[in-house]
């Protein structure tokens, strides 16, 4: 009698209340550049998850306490109590015997918090960290003595590079502020790699220095994105195979067009996404015989690359990116200073989406075009051209947004 006045809920056996909380997890929101490696880290804060779920009611308190999934990540950062090393020390403990992943970037973190997250570093298993300047030796050994660590993404003012880490057991790594030359160091060092991200300086390139270094063959990785013009030379040395997603800022004025043709030549890789910032007509145009199994393109720019021969090579009566299915570009220009018809949009536009009987085509799923605008245009062009495809698409399929205030990287 009594067990039928009981809610649902507390009669679910603890395996599958458990399971419930698990999915249950909200998202955590990206805090910047941050949350690369360890995705949804979960916080301190007792208003949130999983801690809220403790707070509900005493079974509820049990089961949560008692389930290693729900305390796996955590993150230190700002916005939460510095004097926290009980609740961290507690956190660590129900996690057990899992892998830790967490994020620190509160610079300010207590010492003796994270002195107890190094007691732990044999757990490590997904690291997110800054070191500030001042503090490096709090991580002085903890990464060498990190059996499980398989992913890192390192901030630090010190040199990271020649710190001691297990290089050849990660899987992915993020680092910033590199030199064309402290990549390729790195990845001379990281064998098992499959992700890598470089967020490189804004300085000068390395020039002459690194056509003395030897190229290199890094046959697992998979992902690569590469930032800033102290890295892009990198690429000359690189030798991608397996490659299947690739991002960089293409500066063709400095020549790294020719960087990047070059790279795709020597990797003879099956590219299925790739998103490219800057990159001009004449770049992209020599790219396109070499991204023929890419499955997602993204372009950023200012330059006309919405010229008409252009929309004529994109145009489904070519060979030119047989797989396509999503397209995104993020125009930064004038639309009336594009040397392009109307027309040959609008023909790109709907054999791509609707596809051409005459050849086995693959059809696009997205179309989105991102324009800013100056607020004293006038774009009235582009909006005819948009409520003209209107009728004819599906809505989910072309999107454009146009907006003097877009600065969104697509």
């Amino acid at each position: 009698m009594l067990a039928a006045n009981l809610c649902p809920a507390v009669l679910l056996p603890t395996e599958i209340l458990a399971e419930i909380f698990i999915i249950c997890l909200p998202n955590q929101q990206p805090n910047g550049d941050f949350y690369r490696i360890v995705e949804n880290p979960r916080t301190l804060r007792s208003h949130e998850a999983p801690l809220l779920v403790a707070t509900v009611c005493r079974r509820w308190r049990e089961v949560a306490l008692s389930t290693p999934r729900l305390w796996l990540s955590l993150i230190l950062d700002k916005n939460g109590s510095r004097d926290n090393t009980g609740v961290v020390l507690s956190w660590i403990s129900r996690s057990q015997p899992h892998p830790l992943a967490f994020t620190i970037i509160d610079p300010l973190a207590s010492t003796q918090t994270l002195q107890e997250l190094k007691s732990h570093c044999d757990r490590w298993g997904l690291v997110e960290v800054v070191i500030p300047e001042g503090r490096e030796w709090l991580f002085d050994d903890s990464f060498a003595e990190a059996p499980r660590l398989e992913r890192l993404h390192l901030i630090s003012d010190a040199d990271s590079i020649s710190a001691l880490l297990p290089w050849h057991q990660l899987t992915r790594l993020t680092c910033e502020d590199l030199t064309d030359l402290e990549c390729i160091e790195t990845l001379r060092k990281c064998p098992t790699l499959i992700d890598c991200d470089f967020i490189g300086y804004e300085t000068p390139r390395s020039g002459e220095a690194i056509s003395s270094v030897l190229p290199m063959m890094l046959p697992r990785i998979t992902s690569f994105k590469i930032f800033g013009d102290s890295t892009v030379d990198t690429l000359r040395l690189l030798e991608l195979p397996s490659l299947r997603s690739f991002e960089t800022v293409v500066n063709s004025s400095a020549g790294d067009g020719e960087i990047l043709i070059s790279f795709f030549a020597r990797s003879h890789c099956r590219l299925e996404s790739l998103c490219l910032g800057w990159i001009d007509t004449h770049d992209l145009n020599r790219c396109l015989p070499f991204l023929a199994s890419l499955v997602s393109l993204k372009i950023r720019t200012w330059h006309e690359i919405l010229d008409d021969q252009m929309l004529r090579r994109l145009t489904y009566d070519s060979a030119v990116l047989p797989n396509l299915e999503s397209f995104h570009m993020n125009l930064d220009l004038r639309w009336y200073d594009q040397t392009l018809t109307r027309d040959f949009m609008r023909d790109m536009i709907m054999s791509r989406c609707l596809g051409v009987d005459s050849i086995r085509s693959t059809r696009l799923n997205t179309f989105r075009l991102v324009y800013q605008h100056s607020r004293d245009e006038d774009h009235t062009s582009l909006m005819e051209l948009a409520a003209e495809l209107k009728p004819l698409l599906d809505p989910k399929m072309v999107e454009f947004t146009i907006s003097p205030d877009s600065h969104e990287w697509v």
